[in-house]
């Protein structure tokens, strides 16, 4: 603690004044938040900004936890691990999570055969004496920042590029919208600002935030669970949205453990039992039917040209059951249509 200075009284002083001494920036690096359910603080946190303070604090991990300690406050430093890149948290209230770090590889070396303008790649070769083109490292993981990427491209740049070497970019729905940062991602507001949206990518799910009052329980802020229900998140948009982050981190995670699981589980929840649907089956062929109890699952045999694909089976309708003489079929979710 320096000299000549007050203790601090609250707890938003001591670790503010612990990460200013550690060289960090407040309201550039970081600010301090208070955390409200039910109308009452119970707790308090740090919003970290960059991908350079948030490895910085995980460095610092212990000696943040010991010298606010010093000053009479405990705050805990959880450090979660995602594609490799250090995510901490930091705040004085709920678990304490501390991820072992990703051992270190040294990437393969590309090497780039001009005459016939293809990448291969080789194991146990010196990148420093290949002769090769620099390649960017780091990467913008969709609309989560993970790294800040030099040089970077943003959404309408690389649409642009794409559009220049004759590729078709997928639709960006954030396009025409209101857009704000929060903590580390960017939501797309809607509705009047009344409901605000996150998809990291036009592939993956979207965490939709919406406001209610009156016909809800508790007003503030709901999640949807993407198959018509919603539970509480935070009175305020920003706590809200700091809950959803932490519920996408999460599922991140659980996709690289499980990813067919997360897909099966994801499937199963949008299309449920009874659910009139029609989709194609691995040849191509359209089917209708209705979706079957208990009848979700995914091609796992690798080198499969399906491999990853999750399938519904489908209690065909009469008239096409007594056609190709089956009662069901299997179906890709990826083609599926409600009826």
């Amino acid at each position: 603690m320096a000299k000549n200075q007050a203790p601090a009284k609250t707890p938003t002083v001591a670790i503010a004044r612990v990460l200013r001494e550690l060289g960090f920036k407040q309201g550039t690096d970081f600010r301090i938040k208070g955390e409200y359910r039910n109308g009452y603080r119970v707790g308090t946190y740090v919003n970290l900004y960059g991908a350079d303070v948030r490895e910085s604090v995980s460095r610092f991990a212990n000696t943040i936890e010991n010298r606010v300690a010093e000053s009479g406050f405990t705050f805990s430093v959880s450090v979660r691990y995602f594609d490799g890149t250090p995510w901490p948290t930091v705040a004085n209230y709920g678990d304490r999570v501390r991820d072992e770090a990703p051992a270190v590889t040294e990437p393969a070396a590309l090497v780039v055969d001009h005459t016939t303008d293809t990448v291969s790649v080789m194991d146990g070769v010196d990148a420093v004496a290949m002769a090769v083109a620099p390649q960017p490292t780091v990467q913008r993981s969709g609309r989560m920042v993970v790294r800040d990427p030099e040089p970077m491209l943003s959404m309408s740049g690389q649409r642009a590029e794409a559009k220049r070497r004759g590729l078709v970019p997928d639709a960006d729905p954030y396009d025409g919208l209101s857009q704000k940062r929060i903590g580390s991602l960017t939501w797309a507001c809607v509705a009047a600002g009344l409901e605000w949206f996150f998809q990291n990518t036009p592939e993956e799910r979207r965490y939709t935030l919406r406001y209610y009052r009156g016909r809800a329980d508790v007003e503030g802020w709901y999640l949807s669970d993407n198959a018509g229900g919603f539970s509480f998140a935070g009175r305020s948009l920003t706590a809200a949205a700091l809950v959803v982050e932490d519920i996408y981190l999460n599922d991140r995670k659980a996709a690289q453990q499980d990813p067919h699981g997360v897909a099966i589980a994801a499937v199963a929840a949008a299309w449920p039992a009874g659910t009139k649907a029609s989709g194609r089956d691995s040849y191509g062929g359209l089917h209708f039917g209705t979706v079957r109890e208990a009848s979700v699952g995914a091609v796992v045999k690798h080198r499969h040209p399906n491999y990853g694909r999750v399938y519904v089976v489908l209690e065909l309708d009469g008239d096409e059951s007594r056609v190709i003489g089956l009662p069901w079929i299997r179906v890709f979710a990826d083609t599926l249509t409600r009826a």
